[in-house]
């Protein structure tokens, strides 16, 4: 801390203004610092929490007129369907898909299919099975 030096008259033009704003100056700089850390980690912390429900919110799935259910747009079974959001999809009493699961946020690992072909080759289809077949390889 700054320590304020002797008034008298012959220096109290030049020390008057100067010490105390050195006081106060150091002390709000302080308490700005702490401030402005704090807003930042406030700020940060709202940004993340608006972009997720942003992204929630405005999630596009897929659906015809007439269907019960809702796809991505890389279903299979998308068919005609058109863009829709998925608030508005669940508000019209559609169900999720049951191939693409469009209400899951983390895509499934795909592994390589280790069933075999006919001519002995390997099966080349992505399968996101646990015991690492495709439909057409599951034992049945």
């Amino acid at each position: 801390m700054v320590e304020a030096e002797q008034i008298t008259p012959t220096n109290a033009s030049q020390s008057i203004g100067f010490v105390p704003f050195l006081i106060v100056n150091e002390v709000v700089t302080f308490t700005h610092q702490q401030h402005a850390y704090t807003m930042k980690n406030i700020f940060v912390t709202a940004l993340f929490i608006a972009f997720t429900c942003v992204a929630a919110a405005a999630q596009t799935v897929y659906s015809s007129t007439k269907g019960e259910k809702y796809h991505t747009a890389d279903c299979k079974l998308s068919g005609e369907a058109s863009p829709i959001k998925l608030a508005d999809a669940k508000k019209n009493g559609k169900n999720a898909c049951g191939v693409c699961k469009p209400d899951e946020w983390v895509k499934a690992k795909l592994n390589l299919c280790e069933g075999k072909t006919k001519d002995g080759t390997r099966c080349k289809r992505m399968t996101a099975n646990k015991n690492k077949k495709c439909y057409q390889h599951q034992s049945k």
